[in-house]
């Protein structure tokens, strides 16, 4: 199992640089050797976790564009994550234009679909994807813990860690690809298998 440090930030701004970069670099399921290079960095304060992804790619596909549809059929960066001491985890998914699906539950099946709103501040580098030209893409977001309190009570979250894991797909790209941080061990595409998160703990 991997293991990441959410560094903890004072508010004046995020030096990205500076925070340690988990890899998404293990890639299964295909076998047509697309492997872009993509990595992920995570921080918090006293507000919120903040994440930004790097995704190394030519090549994009941008089409979705109203919040919980089938972004992972795009290029799409993804984070799931649940408390130590809880079953339940969330799947947060985002297209290259930032567009999110956002889902919850204890498996695959029966998740309840989560509302987007601008609570998530999603930034992303690309406006439009067909006129696309660059090497690299960023998606940033945060994740109030305001809003996870709705979801997980009165759990510390800070002091419980996380289990969770950081993906990369492409389900209609011209490469269909299955990148992931921490190892999934099934047979099929499926990146929501808690027993395979990885674990992160909060810098205090």
């Amino acid at each position: 199992m991997k293991k990441y440090v959410i560094r903890k930030v004072d508010g004046n701004g995020i030096d990205w640089d500076k925070l340690e970069k988990a890899e998404i670099d293990t890639y299964s399921w295909m076998d047509n050797a697309y492997r872009p290079r993509v990595c992920a960095a995570l921080c918090y304060d006293a507000k919120a976790i903040y994440i930004r992804f790097w995704s190394f790619e030519k090549e994009i596909r941008g089409t979705h564009k109203i919040h919980n549809e089938m972004v992972c059929e795009d290029s799409c960066v993804e984070f799931f994550m649940r408390p130590k001491s809880s079953k339940y985890f969330f799947n947060f998914e985002t297209n290259v234009l930032g567009t999110m699906l956002l889902g919850f539950g204890e498996e695959r099946e029966n998740r309840e679909s989560v509302a987007v709103d601008d609570a998530f501040e999603i930034v992303s580098s690309v406006k439009n994807a067909e006129t696309y030209q660059d090497e690299m893409w960023t998606i940033s977001y945060q994740i109030p813990f305001a809003f996870l309190k709705k979801y997980y009570g009165d759990l510390d979250i800070v002091q419980d860690g996380l289990r969770a894991n950081l993906c990369k797909c492409g389900d209609l790209t011209k490469y269909e690809h299955y990148g992931m941080w921490n190892p999934i061990l099934v047979d099929e595409p499926d990146f929501h298998v808690p027993a395979y998160f990885g674990e992160m703990v909060f810098e205090v």
